[in-house]
């Protein structure tokens, strides 16, 4: 997967540039005496050509600069994740927010930074396979993000025929920080399982910070002359498999974990719960004696040494958002939103 991912995200990058380029060289780099008709060689250009433009227009059009320029925007929308744990597409709880700056370079290309905080959870009991059931864990997580962003519209913005719909693509870097917890029904509180190292990670541990490759699509619509309005959707492929706690590692034996809380948050599998009775007598029961001759039990498939991992690769999850953004400052004289 992870080498699927770069081939993609290295090809989207190769042909944000490559197209950028080859239709940047129709603004500001043609001679003033070129015809309409070599415009018309352009199919956006030259709709605009045959349709409105007279030659002395186009000629102007062709040598107008672009004035790269910045632009703002707040965004809101939602988180959702893919991981070792269920998760059921759900708008509330992972609610988003953000703030984005934009540096348009070209009609078609911009950088982005964007920040957004928002919410991602997973819960085994609300799925209806029985193996994700019989696993029982489940998890919040609070995801404070930093991406930068290469924006790439598919078709140029002209001043004189102001297109109010645009489709973009983009792709980039992104740092993000998070720290899983789960629900404690005892105190009533959320615990941090990393604190917890539920799979043996004594001394060592992974880490609250980390990087991803995002990549999306998106549109957006101009309903006033500085103001427009964007829905995009995007994909982060991390870098770590612990956003949900769950990793490559395998159930350790009590004696590997310090507490009592970490072995009961390390295997769930025997907690009380509805349809209980019926995972037992599906799955049957292991029991096993630790080192210091405690008896534990566990379901079937879940004893110390079996993957606790379930879905191969790292964690991934999405990020869905609408946003309003404006210039400030002069209007530039091409507007690519």
């Amino acid at each position: 997967m992870m080498k699927l991912m770069q081939k993609l995200w290295i090809l989207v990058w190769c042909t944000m540039i490559s197209i950028t380029t080859t239709y940047g060289q129709t603004i500001g780099l043609h001679p003033v005496s070129q015809t309409s008709a070599s415009l018309s060689s352009y199919p956006v250009y030259g709709m605009y050509a045959h349709q409105s433009l007279d030659q002395e227009s186009a000629k102007a059009l062709l040598n107008k600069p672009f004035r790269p320029h910045f632009s703002i925007g707040i965004s809101t929308g939602f988180m959702h994740y893919k991981g070792d744990v269920y998760s059921k597409l759900k708008v509330g709880p992972g609610l988003s927010y953000g703030a984005s700056l934009y540096l348009h370079f070209t009609p078609w290309l911009k950088a982005r930074a964007s920040v957004a905080i928002g919410s991602i959870s997973g819960n085994d009991s609300e799925s209806a396979d029985l193996d994700q059931q019989a696993q029982n864990l489940n998890f919040r997580n609070r995801i404070q993000e930093l991406s930068l962003l290469a924006e790439w519209d598919f078709f140029p913005w002209l001043p004189e025929k102001p297109s109010k719909f645009a489709a973009f693509i983009f792709t980039g870097f992104t740092f993000f920080k998070h720290n899983p917890q789960s629900f404690n029904a005892f105190s009533v509180t959320y615990l941090n399982l990393r604190n917890l190292h539920t799979e043996g990670q004594v001394p060592s541990n992974y880490s609250l910070t980390s990087t991803a490759i995002p990549i999306g699509i998106g549109g957006r619509y101009r309903f006033a002359k500085r103001w427009t309005v964007s829905l995009q959707a995007g994909i982060r492929f991390t870098l770590t498999d612990y956003i949900d706690d769950v990793g490559k590692g395998a159930y350790p034996s009590a004696d590997a974990l310090p507490n009592a809380l970490s072995i009961q948050y390390a295997n769930r599998s025997m907690e009380s719960r509805p349809g209980l009775d019926q995972l037992i007598a599906s799955r049957g029961v292991v029991t096993y004696t630790d080192s210091d001759g405690s008896v534990y039990t566990t379901l079937k498939g879940f004893e110390p040494g079996t993957s606790r991992g379930r879905v191969a690769g790292n964690d991934r999850y999405f990020l869905f958002q609408l946003t309003i953004s404006t210039y400030f400052g002069k209007i530039p004289r091409l507007l690519p939103n």
